[in-house]
């Protein structure tokens, strides 16, 4: 079924792009950042300009690769290679980079890009152990930080009131998100995950205060179009692993068209970009708590497998979304999903009884060996739910 509103998406990008153009000519700054854990609110309340970077365009991981090792993964080759592609919107238009630093890919990364483009260039490193009292003050000494960097970049101090005003957009804005979420995996709903994971991506990019008022339209479109009655029993799919950027459709496009129905995600590009992360209190230390205590990707270490909150947060999704198959995507090189795919695998089994299929992946790989493998795992599915 068509959202009306969702073909806005496409207009909206190319406008944003000539409207961030236009800001910098009044002195605005354009910050881009790697990473879900990056505080947002604070970039915005600061007045300057938001964006999530990174595509899968195979001609910028071609060009990240002169830059940065070969065993590297694919993700961090193509952000480099965009930001050093004199030709790119990064390159002419982003003025600061930033990260949070959870994997050493993102630290290098971030290392290469201040030297090779000059651009102040700001990593918040994130402790990698559960959350404890130490781990709080090091994250929030690592926020605080980042916004002072920020004021000396706008020579400006924090205005309280902006940053309770940031907060509170952002919050809006996770709160429709999560309501297309969970209208989404219902049976006979007029979203696909497909098209609200689309509608996430462009929000890496639009102006915070036009996208909440786009969340709001497809909310409206949703709940009047209402949940339809269908006979369709296609498997329930959850996607997990490495970051799907916008561009990396493949593997969506071949799970929907094997006969699979992706439900929800564990995807730092998906439900982590909202899941978790509604900040109550408006400071610092309260931005910091919560952005340390949302899910960690598999970067993120836990002695006790019984207590990882990775695996607790997805076991949750997998029961509240009934899901019939992990689909468990992991880029080539990208060392903390690759190092724990079998252990997510043998957790799932034990727990839920979930079958999960690993997919390691290269941009530009073989579209005929994914096919196989994706279809032979919905059969599987298939002929076990049957049974």
């Amino acid at each position: 079924m068509k959202i009306r509103i969702l073909e806005k998406i496409d207009q909206l990008l190319k406008d944003r792009k000539e409207e961030i153009k236009e800001a910098r000519k009044d002195g605005i700054k354009v910050v881009g950042y790697l990473c879900c854990r990056v505080p947002v609110e604070l970039i915005y309340a600061h007045g300057m300009i938001p964006i999530r970077v990174g595509n899968a365009a195979p001609t910028h991981m071609a060009l990240g690769k002169e830059y940065i090792h070969q065993f590297t993964c694919p993700y961090i080759k193509s952000v480099v290679g965009e930001f050093l592609d004199e030709t790119s919107f990064y390159h002419k238009n982003i003025d600061i980079i930033t990260g949070s630093v959870i994997c050493l890919t993102v630290s290098r990364a971030l290392e290469v890009l201040k030297a090779y483009t000059g651009k102040p260039t700001f990593p918040i490193h994130v402790p990698q152990l559960p959350p404890g009292n130490e781990e709080t003050v090091y994250f929030t000494r690592e926020v605080k930080w980042f916004s002072q960097e920020l004021e000396k970049q706008t020579g400006k101090k924090l205005d309280k009131g902006k940053l309770l005003e940031s907060i509170e957009l952002y919050n809006n804005i996770k709160e429709d998100l999560e309501k297309l979420y969970k209208t989404q995996s219902k049976d006979g709903s007029p979203l696909t995950w497909p098209q609200l994971f689309r509608l996430i991506h462009a929000g890496f990019l639009l102006d915070p205060q036009r996208y909440q008022t786009l969340l709001r339209e497809v909310v409206e479109e949703v709940d009047t179009l209402g949940i339809q009655e269908t006979t369709e029993n296609r498997a329930r799919i959850m996607l997990s692993g490495s970051p799907v950027l916008p561009m990396d459709n493949l593997l969506i496009d071949t799970i929907e068209g094997a006969g699979g129905r992706i439900v929800t995600d564990t995807l730092c590009t998906g439900i982590r970009t909202f899941d978790g992360l509604s900040i109550e209190e408006p400071t610092i230390e309260g931005i910091a708590s919560t952005y340390l205590h949302s899910c960690p990707c598999s970067s993120a270490q836990d002695p006790d497998i019984e207590k990882d909150r990775r695996l607790d947060h997805m076991l949750k999704l997998i029961k509240e979304n009934q899901v019939d198959g992990v689909v468990y995507y992991c880029l080539r090189f990208c060392d903390p999903f690759a190092f724990k795919d079998d252990e997510t695998k043998a957790v799932l089994a034990k727990k839920t009884g979930t079958p999960l299929l690993p997919i390691h992946w290269e941009y530009g790989d073989s579209y005929g060996s994914l096919w196989t493998r994706v279809e032979g795992f919905m059969e599987a599915i298939e002929i076990k739910t049957k049974r």
